[in-house]
């Protein structure tokens, strides 16, 4: 993996991490009443799509990093693979990664008589957080050194 890799893809862990903390950051305006809650909210919102844009920009040079729980269709919500993708997802917003890839091992030793299409979901997530993992484990320029 190049060090550019691994800067796209600790990059765009970094930026899903963010928008996650910024999404709880909209409810707690709720609570704390923060006026005027709707204008804050919105500030939030249009901040997230900006950083959406930027993991899209990744994702466009990088397709394995696409999250694969993207793929599971609103029917499926509830199955065993919905599951295991939700479960995953918390891990690695809580930054344990080596826990997200547990869960979804877990999921295709258990669950090998699943739709193919479910199984295909787990594997891709798999080898997408193993690669952030890989990534977090190497080094990165830093961009105040690379002058």
């Amino acid at each position: 993996m190049t060090e550019q890799e691994k800067a796209r893809i600790l990059l765009y862990a970094e930026l899903m991490r963010a928008v996650s903390k910024m999404d709880s950051c909209c409810s707690l305006i709720q609570k704390a009443d923060l006026l005027p809650v709707r204008e804050q909210i919105l500030r939030i919102g249009k901040a997230i799509g900006q950083l959406y844009e930027i993991e899209m920009a990744i994702v466009k040079e990088d397709p394995r990093l696409y999250p694969a729980f993207f793929k599971i269709k609103k029917e499926h919500s509830g199955t065993a693979i919905a599951l295991a993708e939700d479960e995953a997802r918390r891990a690695v917003q809580e930054e344990r990664l080596d826990d997200a890839i547990a869960f979804l091992e877990t999921y295709l030793e258990k669950h090998m008589t699943d739709p193919e299409e479910h199984r295909a979901i787990a594997s891709d997530e798999i080898v997408r957080l193993k690669l952030m993992k890989e990534a977090q484990q190497g080094s990165v320029p830093n961009a105040n050194t690379r002058r």
